[in-house]
């Protein structure tokens, strides 16, 4: 702290402190099991149930914010490319709480204040519902009707 003394450090070190405590104040900004919103909240799942599972966060995700400052914050959804079929799908079952991703977190702004940053950004995305598989029949017939429309998409693209 550039002082001469243990007495003087300790007191440079006391008003950092103050500081800190006194302009920034710990907030949770994502809660376990919390939802995502906006354009990356569900992903397409392959011969499921249903077409889309929505997406939520793994764990609570908790920054300091400068007092009577916006908690915001933007994320970019990381999707598990081991766990995505070659269309950018996931398959068939999907259980609840499975790991999927990760989103990269940053405070809306990017002002992040020096907390460790770069190693506590990435909170882990998970399912948010159970999604299981077609039955056989049902593949079969999405199979079929995909087959007749692959032809007709080439024979109208003849004329």
């Amino acid at each position: 702290m550039g002082t001469p003394s243990d007495p003087q450090r300790f007191e440079q070190t006391r008003a950092l402190f103050d500081y800190g405590y006194n302009q920034f104040t710990e907030k949770t900004l994502a809660k376990k099991n919390q939802r995502i919103k906006g354009t990356q909240k569900s992903v397409a799942v392959h011969d499921g149930k249903q077409d889309r599972v929505p997406l939520a966060f793994g764990k609570t995700y908790k920054a300091a914010v400068l007092n009577g400052e916006s908690s915001a914050l933007t994320y970019k959804v990381v999707l598990d490319r081991s766990k995505l079929n070659k269309d950018g799908n996931l398959e068939a079952p999907v259980k609840k709480g499975e790991t999927v991703g990760y989103a990269e977190v940053t405070p809306k702004g990017g002002n992040h204040y020096g907390y460790i940053y770069h190693s506590n950004n990435k909170v882990p995305v998970i399912a948010a519902e159970q999604v299981e598989r077609n039955n056989w029949f049902v593949r079969m017939i999405k199979g079929i009707g995909a087959f007749f429309a692959s032809i007709f998409s080439w024979i109208a693209g003849l004329f």
